[in-house]
């Protein structure tokens, strides 16, 4: 998704936090990609640490994140 989706950083700081345990002090979204249905973004804890967070809309399908998982193990 290369603009930007109406989702306040708060939000998105408030639910990384209640699912990751993160305290986000930074949200920066990034036009990358070619997924309509993904939104990118750096996220940045107070401490300094950074992650990569991707929001996809529609349906969920486990084997998205099932097949990386297991290819890391």
């Amino acid at each position: 998704m290369l603009e930007r989706p109406e989702i306040p950083d708060e939000l998105i700081a408030s639910c990384t936090q209640a699912e990751y345990g993160l305290e986000i002090s930074k949200v920066s979204f990034l036009p990358l990609g070619y997924d309509v249905n993904t939104a990118v973004y750096r996220v940045e804890e107070q401490s300094g640490n950074a992650y990569f967070l991707k929001l996809r809309k529609g349906n969920f399908d486990l084997i998205t994140v099932a097949i990386p998982h297991f290819l890391s193990s």
